[in-house]
């Protein structure tokens, strides 16, 4: 499995968009965030716990208009970057479109992220439908490796 995702970090270089999603559950995630930590000799930022940490004495408006930044910040100088921990970035008070934030990260350094969800007929998701947190997107052009399909 790790190889696959040092292939794919490789694959990256020279792409526009330099984004690599491992979608599966937080179960499957742990184990693999510290492999991935170790064999890629970076930190794995926990998102959840940054973000909530530069965003915690603003003002709604502050934290929508300033969360790019943040992220920017948050994720320094690191390259490749593993985040993990990603559920802020869906909170509807936010109003973000994750997916284009990490996109928009992944435009000058490699990005992994540890998506917790699912692939359903060649849409990347997360959360139910009906959820306020609900988003699915189409998975061309995005590089995803489904961690429920691959033997670990």
């Amino acid at each position: 499995m790790t190889d696959k995702i040092l292939q794919s970090i490789e694959d990256t270089k020279g792409m526009y968009y330099r984004l690599i999603l491992l979608v599966g559950n937080q179960e499957e995630f742990k184990p693999l965030a510290e492999t991935l930590t170790k064999e890629m000799d970076v930190t794995a930022v926990n998102v959840n716990l940054e973000l909530s940490r530069q965003l915690l004495h603003k003002t709604s408006r502050q934290r929508k208009l300033g969360l790019a930044k943040a992220m920017q910040e948050i994720i320094g100088e690191s390259e490749p970057v593993l985040l993990k921990h990603i559920d802020i970035l869906f909170d509807v008070d936010l109003g973000q479109d994750p997916l284009r934030l990490l996109e928009s990260l992944s435009r000058n350094k490699t990005v992994v992220a540890l998506w917790n969800g699912h692939i359903d007929d060649g849409k990347l998701v997360y959360a139910e439908p009906g959820h306020p947190e609900y988003r699915s997107y189409n998975t061309k052009d995005l590089i995803v490796i489904d961690l429920s399909t691959e033997t670990h």
